[in-house]
């Protein structure tokens, strides 16, 4: 490689580009301001990954591209899942919904010591939010009340992290994956299926149309999880305030007002967390 301009540009993201690289490889470059610690702990978690036997691109190596850092991953080819799913019937979507539901639970059911800790993880994000005050205490005793489990989470699975091709469902963007309970790695997938944001602008009925199609996809990948995993629905709504507090770090448009219904609708749940 000469210079950026010789790779093919595949997508961009807020903290980084992804371009083709070798061939069989792709480049995903941060930007400049991006700090190399951050990009140690995704290589870190990566090489995990690799080392398992879940369906993701291989790591490779961290490179420096003039005054920029970035990760050598595995090309996969196909396409992302949400791009399916937006295409398709109810019936088809709902076939595909269920699919994710078998990979979350195969990536759930993979034990791992040596990444973050989800407690670590999710207190972070808790205390980056400032409009959670007067629940942060709670949110975090409750939390560190609760028996921590070390199943692997990958703390951001929806369908524009899925590649779909001809081998099945490749998870990829692993950055905020934690070893912990598999009820919060559901929770964040549920609330992420449900969530009133829609990325792209839309008329009024079919913004509708496409809020009643997630929330049915929504309630076929809860149902579904909960079969297969023999999770009491029960028993995540301890979990509710605390990945709703979690996902409010991440600032997304018109989410804001529904996460903090959301915590404070269940915040009671944490006064029973016990171990």
């Amino acid at each position: 490689m000469n210079t950026i301009s010789d790779l093919t540009l595949l997508g961009s993201g807020a903290t980084a580009n992804v371009y083709l690289y070798e061939n069989d490889k792709i480049l995903k470059l941060f930007n400049k301001e991006y700090a190399i610690e951050s990009v140690e702990y995704e290589s870190k978690i990566a090489q995990e990954i690799s080392k398992s036997s879940i369906k993701a691109p291989k790591y490779y190596q961290i490179i420096q591209v003039n005054d920029q850092h970035g990760i050598i991953y595995e090309f996969v080819p196909g396409e992302l899942l949400v791009s399916l799913l937006l295409r398709s019937s109810l019936s088809q979507g709902i076939v595909l919904i269920k699919e994710l539901v078998k990979t979350q639970i195969t990536i759930n059911a993979i034990t791992n010591n040596n990444i973050s800790i989800q407690v670590d993880r999710l207190s972070y994000l808790i205390n980056k939010v400032t409009k959670i005050d007067q629940y942060k205490k709670a949110l975090i005793k409750g939390l560190r009340s609760i028996k921590q489990d070390h199943c692997i989470c990958h703390g951001d699975l929806h369908a524009g992290n899925v590649i779909v091709n001809t081998s099945g469902f490749m998870t990829i963007d692993w950055m905020n994956c934690y070893s912990g309970n598999k009820e919060g790695d559901l929770l964040r997938s549920y609330l992420m299926l449900i969530t009133p944001y829609i990325p792209f602008s839309l008329g009024l009925t079919k913004k509708l149309l496409l809020k009643v199609y997630k929330r049915i996809l929504g309630h076929y990948y809860m149902k579904e999880y909960l079969r297969i995993s023999g999770l009491k629905k029960r028993n995540l709504n301890k979990w509710y305030p605390i990945i709703a507090a979690a996902r409010l770090a991440d600032n997304v448009p018109n989410e804001e007002r529904w996460l903090l219904n959301l915590i404070k609708k269940k915040i009671k749940y944490l006064t029973t967390a016990s171990t």
